[in-house]
């Protein structure tokens, strides 16, 4: 067996039928199985929008051997460590599921609040105009697109592993399976409450410690690290902190910046 990457281009209404057929064409052959590996939107030439679609085609015609899919490794601790992730968006998500299988002690808070408030206080602020700190658009449970699009987008170059690994673990949860391959994912505002909560119970049955409504506002350091933060609900301590507190949350910026944490554009 070896394997062949195929880029084709499928009208918009393509069928499975139709993807199987492009493929037989040019390998001419019925004796092949096909994943998709990346699917994109060409929209420039607006008389002809159409999928460009590449597929990993398996068959035993092809030469080229079948390599094992990159996986992340992740270091286990030896010593049982404590870790506070800032944040419940797809980042404090990611960072919460490799400290749990890292062997640490979980504590995770976000100022939002859970997805079914968020809703709840969304929905009053849309019908009259009364604002809520803890359930808006920007922060709680699911990050800021739970109620946008749901868009997963990364500007960091060379991470298949952590990509692969994050998507599958919203897959996992009930987001399509067409995330691991569309270009510009979307999960879907329809989906993603019911994700959203999916994760929360999966972090939880993993060990997981999950707090909303909970604002970091200030740090604890010495010289060498923080040893613990402030939050509006008292102080925390931890060996290992991890602040994914999005695009929104400039007063947190503001503060780690008076606090002497370093940080570079990107």
């Amino acid at each position: 067996m070896g394997i062949k990457y195929i880029d084709l281009e499928l009208p918009t209404n393509y069928s499975k039928d139709d993807l199987q057929k492009a493929i037989k064409k040019i390998i001419r052959t019925d004796d092949f199985q096909y994943s998709i590996d990346l699917k994109s939107l060409d929209a420039r030439n607006k008389r002809r929008i159409h999928w460009k679609i590449r597929v990993a085609v398996i068959s035993e015609i092809f030469k080229d051997k079948i390599t094992e899919t990159e996986t992340l490794n992740i270091n286990k601790t030896i010593v049982p460590k404590k870790a506070v992730v800032v944040g419940f968006g797809p980042a404090g998500v990611f960072a919460s599921f490799i400290l749990l299988e890292a062997g640490y002690n979980v504590v995770i808070i976000d100022r939002g609040a859970d997805v079914d408030k968020r809703s709840k206080l969304i929905n009053t602020f849309e019908t009259t105009g009364e604002f809520s700190e803890y359930g808006n658009y920007c922060y709680g449970e699911g990050g800021a697109g739970t109620f946008s699009d749901g868009k997963l987008t990364s500007r960091s170059k060379n991470i298949r592993p952590e990509k692969s690994y994050i998507i599958k673990k919203y897959i996992e949860a009930g987001a399509p399976e067409e995330i691991e391959y569309l270009s510009h994912p979307h999960i879907g505002s329809n989906n993603l409450i019911k994700v959203a909560k999916n994760i929360r119970e999966k972090l939880i049955e993993l060990g997981a410690e999950i707090h909303f409504e909970t604002k970091c506002i200030g740090i604890i350091s010495n010289s060498r690290m923080v040893e613990s933060i402030d939050t509006n609900k008292g102080q925390m301590d931890a060996d290992l902190f991890v602040f994914a507190i999005g695009h929104s949350a400039f007063d947190t910026f503001r503060m780690l910046i008076r606090a002497g944490v370093q940080f570079r554009t990107k």
